[in-house]
Formats: C-alpha cells, structure tokens, sequence
C-alpha cells in the first residue's frame, strides 16, 4: 500500500515513487492519501482482485464536516461545458448498473441535495433520509412536488407559470389523457376527443361528451351498483360545455345531487354563442335554502326575473265560528309557487253546527298558505237553516274565513238559528301575493 500525506502535484505509483507533476494518476493496489491531492487530468483507480471478493475501487471518508469528494466542472465559451461528475456504466446487458447511494437516517437529514452553482438557499431536488422529498425550484411561494413517507404526492403550482399546472400530451381520441386509480381499479379518467372507458364495475358518469373534446369520467367508490357514495366534485368557478352535453346516471337510480344550505343554479347567456366568461349569464332555475326553507325558481320570460315554483302540500283542521259548539273540519291542500288550492272539508260529507250568529267564519289557515292580500272566491255549496245555499268566502291575510250567503257580499247574512255550514266538500284556488 502506498500512503501519501500532504499535498500533491505529481504522479504517484503504487510502488511509492513520484514523478514531477502530470496529469494523469494511475493506482493498481491500494493507495492512501491524507491531506489535499491535486490531480489535473485523469484519475484511473481499479481494485487489485476484480474476481474475489469485492472491494470498492474508490473509497473516501471525510473527517471534517467539509465534503468527501468535491468535483468542481470546468468550461467557457473558448473550450465548451464540461460535467463535474459523470458516471459510466458497462455496456454489458443486465451489469450496467449506475450510482447507489446509502444515506439519511430520518427527515433531519438528507440522502440527496441539489441546489445552483452559487449554493444559495434555493433547492431543486431534495429526497430526505426518511424518503419524502420534493422536486422543482423551492422558494416561500412556490413548492413544486412533495411526496411523504406515505406516498402522499402534493403539486404546489402556486406562482411557477402563470397557467398553474399543465398537463400536455399527444393522446390520440378514446384514450386517456389521466387516470386515478384505486385498489388498481379505474375510478377516474381524464379521456381524450370524446373517448370513453370503462371505471371501476359500473356505469360511468361523464361530462364534455361533444365533439373532439375531452370527456371526464367518474365511477363510484366500490362501484355504484353497490350502496357506496359516488364522492364530491367542488368547483368554486364555472364549468363550461361545448356541444351537447350530458349527466348520465345509473339505471334505476339516477344521479343524485346533495346541496348545503347554499343554491343551486342554471344559467344561461342572453344571447345565442356569447363566449364562456366573456358576458355575465341569466339565472333561469335555482334551487336553494335547507330542508326546513327550499325554494325553488324558474325564469318567467313576462316578468323577466325569477319566479317562485316550490311545491309543498299538507292538511288543516279548521273551526267554524257561528255556531254552537263549535265545529272543526279536515281540509287539504297543495301548493306550487305562487299557486294554492284547498280542498276544503275533505270528507265530502254534510258538516254543519247549530246557528248562533247572523256572521259565519273559519280559523285555522296554516301560515305556509295565508296569502299577502285577501281575495274572495266563488264557493257553490252551504247550508243555511238547514236549506242549500251557495255563497263566496272571503280568504284573509290573517288566516281567517269570513263566508257570504248568495251573492250579497254582506257577511251578516246568514239565519241565527237551525242548521250551518258546508254541504259537502268545496275546492277553492288563490294567490300567495299578488306580486
């Protein structure tokens, strides 16, 4: 073995003697050297027993916290660009193999770090001693990829090109332009000129189905033939067809929409072609509130803005007042909109009391169908002193009848006494507000 300590500008043989400075350094066997070995030219270094057991032809061990190895490249516009360090394998098939390395203990460390020539804080390629990394220039406000020791991946494209991230291939129509997976099975796609595939084990949901334009696939968690949520899809701007476009939803179910206490909305451009994003669009349906508050509108063409369309429906027990003892009667209704229609003593039987009062009336109006301003309407049957009479009813703002006998519109016009009330069932429609 040869061993050298100092600093050195010469050729050095294995044997131990030293020629003035060249550039080239030659060692078969073993050599050691401490201190700083200055070598301009070649180094060519090979282990002495190529078919035992093996050695490393090359083995560095820093004692400072300076690096072992530091490769310095050399170039300038008069003689070109070279590498710093350049790793050769073997042209033989299967042996080519490159560089290996050994390092990091936990996320502290680091078992690769590349950074620019000017070794300033800026970082291009970092994998730390636990295996999570992150690639792409790494600054306050832009992160480029990350990956954890879970395999979690994370695209941070906060300021790196203006466009954010962009995905560009050359992929030809029906085939995928992206894939997600899970448990190796298909769930999304990204598919390219209006391909399609198949996800998972059922029926895909698709959007962008027009002509030579992308179309993005769904299939449900476990499939949607099963009882599994299809998941959410989160959009805080616009999503733009081109063509005609369709959801699709699975036979015998559907597709199923779950809202929050926000709306939901559908809008269109006034005029036929405007550009995505260049002119604001109508609102023609909405839908929107909570369970306990929806509301639903529609676009009314006459009144040029958007018009109630909810429906609802439910039942009232009312009570007569003008007779004694007092008498209730069972009544349902049904509402669309602005639209209510009441079926008033549903039982379509005689029901009346005996007369005390020259008025007749009835309480009970739920609030949900009391309308804004009072309007009058036409009822054909009652009975008075026991004798069959048609009248009017009178549907008040605070969820009062007030009945008329005949077409007098005088309410005091009813018998004191003997039998009053309704002679079978009378269905009555109105206005919520005249508005």
């Amino acid at each position: 073995m040869s061993s050298i300590t100092g600093e050195i500008g010469y050729k050095v043989h294995a044997s131990g003697a030293t020629t003035p400075h060249v550039n080239t350094l030659n060692v078969i066997g073993t050599m050691s050297i401490s201190g700083t070995c200055t070598i301009d030219g070649q180094v060519i270094i090979a282990p002495t027993n190529v078919t035992g057991t093996d050695t490393a032809a090359l083995r560095v061990v820093a004692n400072r916290r300076a690096p072992a190895i530091l490769c310095t490249s050399y170039g300038n516009a008069a003689v070109g660009a070279s590498y710093a360090l350049q790793i050769q394998g073997t042209a033989v098939t299967g042996f080519s193999y490159g560089l290996e390395i050994f390092a990091g203990s936990n996320a502290s460390d680091q078992a690769i770090d590349v950074g620019p020539a000017s070794q300033s804080s800026l970082r291009f390629f970092q994998i730390f001693g636990d295996g999570s990394g992150r690639a792409g220039p790494q600054t306050a406000s832009n992160k480029g990829i990350s990956w954890g020791t879970g395999g979690a991946v994370k695209i941070d494209a906060t300021n790196s090109v203006s466009n954010g991230i962009a995905l560009v291939t050359v992929a030809a129509a029906g085939t995928d332009i992206f894939q997600a997976q899970i448990a190796n099975v298909l769930r999304f796609a990204v598919t390219a000129q209006d391909g399609a595939v198949t996800l998972g084990t059922s029926t895909v949901y698709a959007w962008g189905t027009g002509t030579k334009y992308p179309v993005i696939q769904f299939a449900g968690i476990g499939g949607i033939m099963g009882t599994d949520t299809m998941g959410l899809v989160t959009m805080g701007g616009g999503l733009y067809y081109n063509g005609t476009s369709y959801i699709y939803g699975q036979a015998g179910t559907g597709v199923q929409m779950a809202l929050g206490t926000g709306s939901f909305t559908v809008s269109c451009f006034n005029t036929s072609g405007t550009a995505a994003g260049t002119a604001t669009p109508t609102v023609v349906f909405s839908i929107g509130g909570t369970v306990t508050s929806n509301k639903i509108q529609g676009y009314g063409p006459s009144k040029a803005a958007l018009v109630d369309m909810t429906p609802d429906q439910g039942s009232f027990v009312g009570t007569y007042v003008g007779v004694s003892p007092a008498v209730q009667i069972t009544s349902v209704w049904a509402r669309v909109g602005n639209i209510v229609v009441i079926n008033l003593n549903a039982v379509n039987t005689s029901l009346t009391g005996t007369s005390n009062s020259t008025s007749f009336s009835m309480t009970g109006l739920p609030a949900a169908i009391t309308p804004t301003q009072s309007q009058t309407i036409s009822v054909p049957f009652f009975k008075d002193a026991g004798a069959d009479t048609g009248g009017a009813a009178l549907i008040q703002s605070n969820g009062t009848f007030v009945f008329f006998k005949g077409n007098t519109g005088v309410s005091a016009s009813w018998t004191a006494s003997g039998q009053k009330g309704f002679d079978g069932c009378a269905t009555i429609t109105y206005l919520l507000n005249n508005g």
